[in-house]
């Protein structure tokens, strides 16, 4: 998985696909957890400095340098709003990020200055991903292929095309039901939001049956 800071920008901009945007990217750190709650000895606020605390730190430093019109984009996950043992360290930090950006939204919803909007994506194929799958236990796996897999650069285009259809923007439909499920933005949500329940419901339903399986 990837975490992606993207600002916006009008010059200097190499990828033509990518118009007026430039893109960021760094891996992020996962934390392995087995079901006795045993963990590697990383320090876990190395993930929230790297998911949560250095996003708001960006978000400061460019409130307060920036005099140009941007759209900054939060990157989460469909764990922040759907959380599996296994990410122990990484879903608090990205539920705290969804939550920040709520109130971003709110705080800064009349300012033409910088405007916030909030990806939510699956999971990415990656070596980060591959390698996680290794000690990942199969319950989570089982559970997650609930969400699309995609590349990073796929992802980052699908962003691109969808930036200005609305603010919360999901790359697949869980992740859209799980958004749409917590805050409905525009008419099809709340058209869909019946639907969004009942798979929300059952997935849940799936993922109790599945626990029952753990030792």
């Amino acid at each position: 998985m990837q975490n992606y800071y993207i600002l916006k920008k009008t010059k200097n901009i190499r990828n033509k696909w990518m118009s007026e945007y430039t893109v960021k990217m760094n891996n992020y750190l996962y934390l392995r957890t087995t079901m006795e709650h045993q963990r590697v000895n990383i320090d876990s606020s190395l993930t929230s400095n790297i998911n949560y605390i250095g996003m708001v730190n960006v978000i400061r430093y460019f409130l307060a340098k920036s005099d140009s019109k941007c759209t900054f984009i939060l990157f989460s996950s469909t764990t922040a709003y759907y959380p599996l043992c296994g990410y122990d360290s990484y879903t608090p930090p990205k539920s705290a990020l969804n939550s920040l950006f709520y109130i971003l939204d709110q705080e800064y919803h009349s300012n033409d200055k910088i405007h916030f909007k909030l990806f939510n994506s699956g999971n990415m194929k990656s070596k980060s991903y591959e390698q996680e799958n290794l000690t990942k236990p199969v319950f989570t796996k089982n559970v997650e292929c609930i969400s699309s897999c995609s590349t990073p650069e796929h992802s980052a285009k699908y962003l691109l095309k969808h930036i200005n259809d609305r603010k919360v923007i999901s790359y697949d439909w869980f992740s859209y039901f799980l958004a749409i499920k917590n805050e409905c933005e525009l008419l099809i949500d709340y058209v869909l939001f019946p639907l969004a329940i009942l798979v929300v419901f059952c997935v849940k339903l799936r993922t109790k049956r599945l626990m029952k399986f753990i030792k």
